[in-house]
């Protein structure tokens, strides 16, 4: 599916990025995609919410662990925000979407 992700980014006003933060063994490669995808011409300036999925299971790793493997704060060309999610319980989606639109508002 990676090699498709170029076409979706036409008109991109946000990029949404999930991550398992039980699984600091990808993280390395998660951090390497999201440096690639963000290289695109087509999303400067684009706004970036992250998603820690898996924020419900007790061995998931910190917003701040999660934010440094993926070295978020060097995207200082755009705005981010990093929000802690469960998508099997539905818990911080609504925020992050919220969070999303301002994003989008801002930029």
């Amino acid at each position: 599916m990676r090699p498709n992700w170029r076409f979706y980014l036409n008109d991109c006003q946000a990029l949404v990025f999930v991550v398992d933060s039980c699984d600091p063994g990808r993280m390395a490669e998660a951090h390497k995609v999201l440096k690639k995808v963000l290289s695109d011409e087509k999303l400067r300036g684009v706004p970036l919410m992250v998603l820690a999925n898996k924020k419900d299971l007790p061995n998931s790793m910190t917003i701040r662990e999660v934010s440094t493997h993926l070295d978020l704060p060097s995207h200082s060309d755009r705005l981010w925000e990093i929000q802690a999610c469960s998508a099997l319980q539905g818990l911080g989606l609504r925020q992050a979407f919220l969070s999303i639109n301002k994003l989008i508002k801002r930029s």
